[in-house]
């Protein structure tokens, strides 16, 4: 936790505040000194008749320290700091009259730097979008949110009475994943079946009232796109795309129709692999734990996997981390270099913590990048993550943990190495959205490298337990081919839409690809819920198409060693579209998942 009335990024002040290098002014230790400081030189700078180009990259800058400030703050779950500090948020972020003041310095301003005026264009229309903004309808979806998560709670709390009676005692973890771990206890294919059938028939109780709140709260989003002079909800979240509707929906479709495929396959490796009572993937939890009883599952020291991380990202990346500190809690600072410079620094805030709400885990970007004459700020990136600690086993992590803690690694490499000289065109939220996950995914891929075993203390018969965990992963990702594509197309033609329900597109895809077979409407509502899903409308695909991407990127690099990966330039090369923001997008082909996956199946991890 941030201490109270410190503030964030102390360290890195003197170059980002204000000139830089040492005439740097100097910077008050406490958050709300720091704050009167930054308010003092927004004021020095908008308190003119025009601006300057410098002048307008001072003021961006100094909004990218506030966003600094705030964005730590809220990636530390920091709750009651954020809400001492609410009054200074609001002057700066919710101040119309400071707003107005603003877009009038900058319509009068025209740059003469091409990257200078493209920023301005893009601080123009943040703040015309910020004047237009719907505060009523944006009230009206945050009760409709409220009301849907209200009943999906219900559905919750009717699933975990369920799962009492069936004599689950500890609740601790998501109901989904008590309801799999335990079908995958039951010997008898008929009572997995029965198990399956009264588990569905409490997620249905609530459906009807679920699915009609989340289609109330698309239409207000359809009805706030269409003020902004948007033809749907998914144009507006696809305006910094690079890649068209057309070519998402061909790749979307060609994914679902494979995932369709696979999903057959699967059925047929369970049906032979154990006895079955209806739809073979019902028991699938069962064959994947007879076929790993008893199997010794491994944990890994977390140093270990840090240093296999800082290794993949200096050989392939050209980035060299180095840990600054490590604070109480384990909170570990890292900064960052590339091509012998300074590229900025990393927290990585990984084990669970009482006051850590958010389920998910994520990384901010707390700072961007400024690289001006005479200004410099770095970028920062913030990683969150709820690694469970084994008291048992102090400082090690799961698999599961290691492929989150590269996958968010992959977010905050990214968000260092993103090319642009001011921070309003150089963060993690000005990538086009089909783009997100590419480096994220590509990273997360090295969990497969056979050079991770050379970073990790496995005695024994440990490198063939990591093979195993590796098998059961892709396993599970097998089994989730269609609930991903049939998500993905759903939110995107709901989306892509002026009418229609999630029932009545459920049930076109159903009739087109027949995915009832495989995911109810009621196991996919839960999703629409989501923050990711809430502030991307439509873009859901993305994961699919940066896992399509991320499958063909990684295959050059899974045969060599990480010294000759460091002697391939133009390996890092390809990666460049995860940088410039301006790259064309291709499109992936969504046969590189398959191949990559089903390579492994129910026999291989035995």
């Amino acid at each position: 936790m941030t201490a109270r009335g410190t503030s964030p990024g102390t360290a890195q002040r003197s170059t980002s505040a204000g000139q830089a290098g040492t005439n740097a002014a100097p910077v008050p230790d406490g958050t709300d000194e720091y704050l009167a400081l930054l308010w003092g030189r927004l004021n020095t700078v908008v308190d003119t008749e025009r601006l300057t180009q410098d002048s307008m990259v001072r003021l961006m800058a100094v909004y990218n320290d506030v966003a600094h400030v705030f964005y730590t703050l809220e990636a530390r779950q920091d709750h009651a700091e954020l809400e001492r500090l609410h009054s200074w948020r609001r002057r700066f972020h919710d101040n119309p009259e400071l707003d107005d003041r603003i877009l009038r310095l900058l319509l009068a301003l025209s740059c003469p730097d091409p990257d200078a005026e493209e920023a301005r264009l893009e601080y123009v229309d943040q703040l015309r979008r910020a004047r237009s903004l719907d505060r009523a309808g944006l009230a009206r979806a945050e009760g409709l949110l409220t009301e849907a998560l209200s009943l999906l709670g219900q559905v919750r709390e009717d699933q975990r009475h369920l799962l009492g009676r069936l004599g689950v005692a500890d609740q601790a973890a998501r109901p989904q994943l008590l309801f799999y771990k335990l079908t995958g206890q039951a010997d008898s294919a008929a009572t997995r079946a029965k198990l399956t059938a009264a588990w569905r028939a409490v997620g249905k109780r609530h459906q009807g009232p679920l699915a009609e709140a989340v289609d109330r709260l698309i239409e207000e989003r359809r009805a706030q796109s269409a003020g902004e002079g948007h033809t749907s909800v998914l144009a507006r979240t696809l305006r910094r795309a690079r890649a068209g509707e057309s070519d998402i929906e061909t790749f979307l479709h060609d994914f679902l129709r494979r995932a369709m495929s696979g999903a057959a396959t699967l059925e047929t490796q369970t049906a032979q692999a154990v006895e079955v009572d209806g739809p073979p993937l019902d028991h699938f939890a069962y064959a994947l734990r007879r076929l790993t009883l008893g199997a010794r599952i491994p944990s890994f020291d977390l140093d270990e996997c840090l240093r296999y991380v800082f290794a993949v990202a200096r050989a392939a990346l050209g980035l060299e981390l180095s840990r600054t500190s490590t604070e109480a809690g384990g909170i570990i600072e890292v900064s960052a270099r590339a091509g012998g410079r300074p590229a900025g620094s990393l927290t990585l805030d990984l084990w669970d913590a009482p006051h850590k709400t958010v389920g998910a885990n994520h990384t901010h970007g707390v700072r961007n990048r400024t690289a001006w004459p005479g200004l410099e700020q770095l970028p920062a990136a913030y990683v969150t993550c709820r690694f469970q600690r084994d008291p048992r086993q102090p400082g090690r992590i799961t698999f599961q943990n290691l492929l989150s803690l590269l996958h968010e690694f992959g977010h905050a490499a990214n968000h260092l190495l993103i090319e642009g000289r001011l921070s309003f065109r150089a963060g993690l939220e000005y990538l086009p959205p089909e783009r997100l996950e590419f480096l994220s995914l590509w990273f997360e891929k090295w969990a497969y490298h056979p050079e991770l075993a050379r970073f990790l203390s496995l005695p024994g018969d440990d490198v063939r337990a990591l093979d195993r965990c590796r098998h059961i992963t892709m396993l599970e990702y097998r089994r989730s081919y269609v609930e991903r594509g049939a998500l993905a197309l759903l939110d995107f033609e709901v989306h892509r839409r002026g009418r229609g329900t999630l029932r009545e597109t459920y049930q076109r895809l159903d009739e087109e690809f027949g995915i009832s077979r495989h995911v109810a409407l009621g196991d996919l509502l839960e999703y629409f819920t989501q923050p990711m899903l809430l502030a991307s409308p439509g873009a859901n695909f993305h994961y699919l198409w940066g896992s399509a991407d991320s499958c063909a990127r990684y295959a050059p690099y899974h045969a060599l060693p990480l010294a000759e990966v460091e002697i391939r330039p133009e390996l890092r090369r390809s990666l460049g579209d995860s940088f410039d923001l301006d790259a064309p997008s291709a499109i992936p082909d969504s046969g590189t998942v398959f191949a990559f996956f089903d390579r492994s199946d129910l026999e291989g991890i035995a």
